[in-house]
């Protein structure tokens, strides 16, 4: 029986190993803030981009929000484990 989550995880058929999956969202989140910096370069050359870039911006807020929406539970769960 495995004792820790990282262990079940990576024990589970079908799964990826939770490496790959770190290294997905790193490279996701490092384009993104790529992005963010590019567009954030060119808006503040090109005034008429400033909108598309306060826009870009609240997506990613947005979809941060909507992220901890959906693991909310989870983080609650390994808190609850860590702590009490």
């Amino acid at each position: 029986m495995p004792d820790s989550a990282l262990q079940l995880a990576n024990a589970l058929p079908g799964r990826q190993p939770l490496k790959q999956v770190g290294l997905i969202l790193l490279v996701i989140i490092g384009g993104t803030l790529a992005a963010v910096v590019a567009l954030g370069l060119l808006a503040w050359f090109i005034p008429g981009l400033r909108g598309l870039f306060w826009c870009f911006v609240g997506l990613i807020a947005l979809a941060l929000f909507l992220t901890y929406l959906f693991v909310r539970h989870l983080i609650h769960e390994v808190f609850r484990r860590l702590f009490w």
